[in-house]
């Protein structure tokens, strides 16, 4: 068990912050939370581990899978989502994304 369970507390405003500068800006958050993890935990010593650069990488990409499903519930909740054409966007970008998650 760890001994210091609050280790990742500064994590909460931090992460807040860069969502919501990603949000207003319109990019994913993965754009900024990649050099935070890359650059940033190495810096606050050995306790902090990230084993690669693919590991901060694909965690930055996990956190952002979180973001923009918090979007779409919050669009979704308000009506704001046109379901048609985003299905009929799903069937050909599935397909695709599939293709290419295969090359």
């Amino acid at each position: 068990s760890d001994p210091h369970p609050d280790r990742y507390a500064f994590m909460l405003p931090t992460a807040i912050a860069v969502a919501t500068s990603c949000q207003i800006a319109g990019i994913g958050s993965a754009a900024l939370f990649s050099p935070l993890f890359l650059l940033a935990f190495p810096l606050l010593g050995p306790e902090y581990p990230l084993p690669s650069a693919a590991a901060a990488v694909a965690s930055a990409l996990l956190t952002e899978c979180f973001g923009f499903a918090s979007g779409l519930i919050g669009y979704a909740s308000r009506g704001l989502i046109d379901w048609g054409l985003a299905g009929r966007f799903l069937v050909v970008s599935v397909p695709f994304a599939l293709a290419g998650a295969l090359m």
